[in-house]
């Protein structure tokens, strides 16, 4: 019985150190078949961009800085960004929030 609540203990401590984790992941851009070696555009740097999607954890991460990270995206290519919406389903599990922006001329 002893060793049974030993081990609940550690489950608990493992879910909780997972949940906490999750608060920890850092926004980026999302990169389509960045890992596909057969894509066209693979370990290049875009040449150009008309959109950017923005992966993020909503525990960790602010909706602010979400934007201001497609704005450094953006204005690489001298536009700003533009939100079009947030959903769920591309994104990773730790940072579930997909967060979609338009890059757009000024």
């Amino acid at each position: 019985m002893r060793y049974s609540r030993h081990l609940v203990g550690i489950g608990v401590a493992l879910c909780l150190g997972a949940v906490a984790a999750c608060g920890g992941r850092e926004a980026y851009v999302y990169k389509a078949k960045e890992f596909d070696r057969n894509d066209t555009n693979f370990n290049k740097e875009p040449t150009d961009r008309s959109a950017v999607t923005i992966c993020y954890n909503g525990i960790g991460t602010s909706d602010g800085k979400a934007k201001a990270l497609a704005q450094q995206e953006c204005e690489k290519f001298g536009k700003m960004a533009i939100a079009t919406g947030e959903t769920f389903g591309v994104c990773p599990l730790l940072t579930p929030v997909e967060a979609g922006f338009a890059c757009r001329a000024p």
